[in-house]
């Protein structure tokens, strides 16, 4: 088949004009190749990213197309070598243009700006996980702390009945510790209520502080 000049020469603008949009990626081996050889016509840089327009075969205009490969980063001495050789070869339509706004925030802000996320994302996770464990769910850090007087016993809570000796020394030393301290006793500091929703620790917590004629402080 033959292609007429005309449509040649309008593949040919079409193809010089979107170097970017090419899909022809290659290796930077093929771009020294074709600069060595004299096959390239025109060069693009934009950061690390090169656009080149080369011929398919040597003296054929018609079957010239973009190619796309990339440099190594903060390597210069393969830019300058690329440069002299392209020089040499006698392509002298070499073109720098701005990196994208991409780009520019991969190479500069991003650099910066990625660790401090990644510590952030860090410690949420850290604080939600930390939440989870205590039984605390939700990510409302607002809440009220109420100290409220009770008058519940012991005698409206039904079944502590195996637990009660032990709560009752618990209120003993609420009442009188100095008569623990006295001979040398350590109660416990304190007395984990675990058990599902509704099954009476806040009533048993509120027995407790009654018994023992104090204040009930809780989180509200």
């Amino acid at each position: 088949d033959t292609v007429s000049p005309a449509a040649a020469a309008s593949s040919l603008a079409s193809s010089s004009s979107q170097p970017w949009n090419v899909a022809n990626s290659t290796p930077l081996s093929h771009l020294f190749a074709m600069a060595k050889a004299g096959n390239v016509s025109k060069v693009m840089l934009r950061g690390s990213v090169v656009s080149y327009l080369h011929s398919m075969k040597s003296g054929s205009p018609q079957s010239q197309r973009w190619s796309q490969t990339t440099l190594p980063s903060k390597n210069s001495s393969i830019l300058n070598e690329l440069m002299s050789t392209l020089i040499q070869s006698g392509c002298d339509d070499i073109t720098t243009l701005p990196e994208s706004f991409w780009q520019r925030f991969v190479n500069g802000p991003a650099v910066m700006v990625l660790p401090f996320a990644y510590l952030a994302a860090l410690y949420w996770m850290m604080r939600r996980l930390q939440k989870e464990q205590l039984g605390d769910g939700n990510d409302d850090d607002s809440f009220t702390i109420k100290t409220t007087t009770h008058n519940t016993t012991f005698d409206d809570v039904a079944g502590i009945d195996p637990s009660l000796q032990e709560l009752t020394e618990v209120v003993n030393y609420i009442r009188e510790p100095a008569a623990f301290h006295s001979v040398g006793a350590h109660p416990p500091r304190g007395i984990l209520l675990y058990g599902r929703a509704g099954t009476g620790k806040t009533l048993l917590a509120r027995a407790i502080a009654g018994e023992a004629g104090r204040k009930l402080t809780g989180k509200g």
